[in-house]
């Protein structure tokens, strides 16, 4: 990617997380903290809120407001196994909370699970979805069937 000078420049990431302070803030730490309450312990768990990012202020169109979050929280035995030791971890993520008049508010969570699962010494494994040879091309499987049964 490049920009109107030529160069690609990372944004910054620097900034200092907050405690909620705005409706749309409070309604992400909600959900996240019960969205979460199966598998993570919500008791003495910390909710933050990076509201002084590379961007500035809060991002809104005053419909939808984004809220990066960090939620340090300790996962519970159901999730790491009965015989290892909680350990505190941090998860980043981002939420996005839609409010529209006369609504209740819509929240979209996005969880950066690989980083947390990692933390922990879980892994995290998934394939490319793949659809039959039949289901997309009958010649070609005919083709195939074919060219194997000449090299038997």
């Amino acid at each position: 990617m490049s920009t109107s000078s030529g160069s690609y420049q990372e944004p910054s990431t620097s900034g200092s997380y907050h405690e909620p302070s705005t409706s749309a803030e409070e309604i992400a730490a909600r959900d996240i903290r019960q969205g979460l309450d199966p598998i993570f312990d919500s008791t003495g768990s910390d909710f933050l809120v990076l509201r002084d990012g590379p961007w500035g202020e809060e991002v809104t169109n005053n419909v939808v407001t984004a809220v990066v979050w960090q939620y340090t929280t300790t996962p519970k035995a159901s999730l790491i196994g009965p015989l290892a030791q909680p350990t505190e971890i941090t998860i980043d993520g981002t939420s996005y909370v839609v409010t529209n008049e006369g609504e209740d508010p819509q929240v979209l969570r996005f969880i950066d699970w690989f980083t947390a699962y990692s933390v922990l010494g879980l892994i995290a494994a998934s394939r490319i979805p793949s659809t039959s040879i039949t289901e997309t091309d009958p010649a070609a499987m005919a083709a195939w069937l074919a060219a194997q049964q000449t090299t038997s």
